[in-house]
């Protein structure tokens, strides 16, 4: 688990196991980010055994161990602008910050969204959701409920009037909230 303290930009604090199993931040488990990544972390996101750590207009990979982390910095404004502008499959994460990004595990970002950039929601009102059942990427818009459906199978994108906030999946069936 990462956290990043909003009063100190750039600084990620990696968790450990308390003695009473809650998750403790320690002040020796603090990373800063490299200079050129400026500005408060807005989300993090698990990748394989690697996280991805966002901002505005930044994104950084962290590998290997936590209290030696490998820092690679991911370029050209790929970043998130909430918790919920993240999500991954397959090895890859998604991110959005008004361009919808694919990033691999090796860093290498790709702009995912530019076929579908006109229908692309605001910032403030996205919302990114994978369906493992459904084999699909949503880019949902929480102000109308209308989504972005990327179906990895086919690689096909869809507009959708589903009337959603969220999608998740529970005991192998997708649920629409």
């Amino acid at each position: 688990c990462l956290y990043g303290d909003p009063t100190q930009p750039g600084v990620i604090y990696v968790s450990e196991p308390g003695p009473f199993s809650w998750e403790s931040f320690p002040s020796y488990m603090k990373l800063r980010l490299p200079l050129s990544e400026a500005g408060k972390v807005t989300s993090a996101e698990a990748m394989r055994e690697n996280a991805l750590v966002f901002g505005d207009s930044y994104a950084a990979i962290l590998a290997g161990h936590p209290s030696a982390p490998v820092i690679t910095t991911v370029g050209g404004g790929v970043g998130a602008s909430s918790p919920a502008c993240t999500a991954s499959y397959g090895g890859m994460a998604f991110a959005f910050n008004g361009t919808l990004w694919a990033i691999s595990e090796q860093g290498e970002a790709a702009d995912f969204g530019a076929p579908v950039r006109p229908l692309l929601p605001s910032t403030a009102n996205a919302r990114l959701a994978v369906s493992s059942k459904l084999a699909s990427l949503f880019v949902i818009d929480t102000s109308s409920g209308e989504a972005l459906r990327f179906h990895f199978p086919t690689k096909t994108w869809t507009q959708e009037a589903r009337n959603m906030v969220a999608i998740t999946d529970r005991d192998g069936e997708a649920y629409i909230v």
